[in-house]
């Protein structure tokens, strides 16, 4: 399973992102503050709902969107609301699924892959996990 599409509103330092990753390798590069680790935990938020940050939503607004679809017709849909519960629509193949969170952890197999703690690992070990995948 790929990254197919992602979009990002309104979350942490992304104002709006639409991306459509590559077939091969997909490097995030840019200056200091301008969103990579957004990305980042905007992407374990969408898989995992768990974040570092407590104010995931961009300052002055009311919610955040993230919109993963996978290659293989997963489609997640997470709104990070402020004043109202967060919203979440998972669907497989256009189907909607039931228990959306539970089927994130079982998708997952609780073998979450938590971007930001891989790069802080020396590049032995980052060499060794790729490796292995």
């Amino acid at each position: 399973m790929k990254i197919k599409a992602l979009k990002i509103t309104n979350f942490l330092g992304i104002d709006e992102l639409h991306w459509n990753p590559g077939q091969g390798v997909n490097v995030l590069e840019g200056p200091r503050g301008s969103g990579k680790s957004s990305v980042i935990e905007g992407l374990e938020k969408a898989f995992s709902n768990q974040g570092r940050r407590t104010e995931l939503i961009r300052h002055g607004e009311d919610e955040a969107t993230l919109y993963v679809e996978t290659t293989d017709n997963l489609e997640i849909d997470r709104r990070i609301r402020r004043d109202k519960a967060d919203y979440l629509r998972l669907r497989k193949e256009g189907e909607g699924i039931k228990s959306t969170e539970a089927q994130l952890r079982a998708f997952l197999s609780g073998d979450i892959f938590r971007p930001l703690d891989f790069i802080n690992l020396d590049i032995k070990e980052q060499t060794k996990i790729i490796l292995n995948m």
